[in-house]
């Protein structure tokens, strides 16, 4: 895996040690904003000479920036050193079954650019070709130099091992993992992840769980899955597959799945569940303001044609959520009486419902989960709309500079 260009050194125990103190301290100034050299040093337990090093060398890399305080006081204003926010630049990318979303965030967190592009099937090699052609162009159109990217993460659809750089359920085509396929084609770091945890982790940077230790983010799309945050971090399980909540069995003898069972939630509540539901109903002859949204064409009717019709008030679209709303709910209440969250939060396209949805999830977890350990979850509808796995997918990179835990080492700090 290349490594990112802010530790061009070999990682030997001294450039090891330095990497650390020099992720420690940038995250200090990612939350505190400008800091002089000695409130830096309280900040990290770092002394003074120590900091002015590190600053130096960070500096170098165009990753910091000097500025004079305007603090009150006599005498000659101490300088502060805060980050320079467009030192880098990040990739990040939500890969769906139908569509992509691809953003670029600066150090900041700030979206310099965003698009979202049709994708084609992730069955077939070829899809490799048509994202790497969407980052180079959006690299390109962002008007961004290609050596400022510190590297691209990459939000995929099912079964995804992120430490071995292996999707698969999708982009599963050659031997070597489609990590390195993409770091070969791009010649940058690549970070993937599942998309529901990279939902997690959008919101945990950027969203309604920046302030707690333990949620619950749910991804209803075309499927369904589960981002799981326990004290403040993203739990993975043994083999980096936790969170299939889309395969629990809620309907015995129910439709068929599309991992070959029965009866599971994916099947009832997901984006295509909800959308072959309706798309049968209407046909039967049921009477729809759906036929109007689609000019009567019923095969293309999809979830987010679903939700604009129960924004309009389609009475079926609407009925369609409850139950679909209830199914959810009754596994919710499960989750929410093993991980007892502090939030629960609704991510995906099929979440864009709101109350339609929003409303029978709560009704039923609140029926179906322990009252001491369910009336202190709050379940809400995520605020950053689509762009939550995009922007987690940045975090897969962000991380590897502002953080330290997968570079910890005994006794180096």
């Amino acid at each position: 895996m290349k490594q990112l260009r802010i530790e061009k050194e070999n990682t030997d125990r001294v450039s090891l040690k330095r990497r650390i103190r020099m992720n420690i301290i940038l995250n200090a100034l990612r939350s505190n904003g400008s800091l002089s050299l000695t409130e830096l040093s309280r900040q990290t337990g770092f002394n003074v000479p120590t900091i002015t090093n590190l600053v130096k060398k960070l500096e170098a890399e165009d990753y910091l920036i000097r500025e004079k305080s305007h603090g009150p006081g006599q005498g000659r204003p101490p300088q502060c050193i805060r980050i320079n926010t467009s030192a880098r630049y990040v990739v990040g990318l939500d890969l769906g079954r139908f569509n992509t979303n691809i953003i670029l965030v600066d150090l900041s967190r700030k979206i310099i650019y965003k698009k979202r592009f049709h994708t084609l099937n992730l069955q077939e090699p070829k899809v490799i070709d048509q994202l790497l052609n969407e980052i180079t162009n959006a690299i390109q159109e962002s008007g961004v130099k290609f050596s400022k990217i510190l590297g691209v993460g990459m939000a995929i659809p099912g079964l995804v091992n992120c430490k071995l750089g292996r999707s698969y359920t999708f982009l599963n085509f050659k031997d070597k993992p489609i990590r390195d396929v993409f770091e070969k084609r791009l010649d940058l770091p690549v970070f993937i992840e599942n998309d529901a945890r990279s939902m997690a982790l959008g919101e945990l940077w950027f969203g309604l769980a920046k302030d707690a230790k333990n949620a619950l983010c749910l991804n209803i799309g075309w499927g369904i899955g589960l981002g799981i945050i326990t004290n403040g971090r993203i739990y993975y399980g043994n083999d980096g597959f936790a969170g299939e909540f889309g395969h629990i069995l809620i309907k015995e003898n129910g439709h068929l799945c599309q991992c070959g069972k029965y009866g599971c939630l994916e099947s009832l509540a997901s984006g295509r569940a909800i959308a072959e539901q309706v798309r049968q109903i209407v046909r039967n002859g049921k009477d729809s303001m759906l036929l109007k949204l689609v000019d009567g064409n019923i095969d293309i009717i999809n979830a987010e044609t679903v939700v604009r019709a129960a924004q309009m008030g389609d009475q079926l679209s609407i009925e369609i959520f409850e139950q679909a709303g209830k199914y959810i709910g009754q596994g919710l209440a499960i989750l929410i009486n093993l991980f007892n969250p502090e939030v629960v939060i609704l991510g995906g396209r099929v979440s864009q419902a709101g109350r339609f949805l929003l409303n029978p999830i709560q009704t039923e977890a609140n029926k179906r989960a322990l009252p001491h350990i369910s009336e202190r979850a709050r379940i809400v509808v995520s605020e950053l709309g689509n762009l939550s796995g995009a922007l987690g997918a940045t975090t897969l990179v962000k991380k590897e500079i502002f953080e330290t835990a997968h570079l910890d080492v005994s006794g180096l700090v």
